[in-house]
């Protein structure tokens, strides 16, 4: 089980480093570590997308997830992938739930 929060690092790591070679690394790194299931999950992340294209969420709903970061991160990459997809085929009850999961999500920028 892959953590969002090693993606999201390696991601931030290849966006700071301006030599392609340490990029390709840092890529070949992480992707050798992902289980096979979590491969086409991880390449859109890493590439700065998501699977669902779009998550209709408001700039204030990410601000206040910024807001109430967790202690640590503990979201699955998977996990976080499947609650996206089921926030954007529901309705707002789910972009609710989806916000709250975000809360927990930010805990990889701390």
């Amino acid at each position: 089980m892959t953590l969002l929060s090693d993606v999201v690092r390696t991601s931030t790591q290849v966006a700071g480093t301006p030599s392609r070679l340490a990029k390709v690394r840092e890529l070949a790194d992480c992707l050798g570590r992902l289980e096979p299931d979590e491969i086409r999950v991880a390449i859109p992340y890493l590439s700065g997308e998501i699977r669902q294209g779009k998550l209709s969420l408001g700039y204030a709903s990410l601000q206040s997830a910024r807001a109430a970061r967790a202690p640590a991160p503990t979201l699955a990459l998977l996990e976080v992938d499947r609650a996206f997809a089921r926030g954007i085929e529901g309705g707002i009850a789910r972009r609710h739930a989806l916000h709250a999961g975000l809360r927990v999500a930010m805990a990889i920028g701390a």
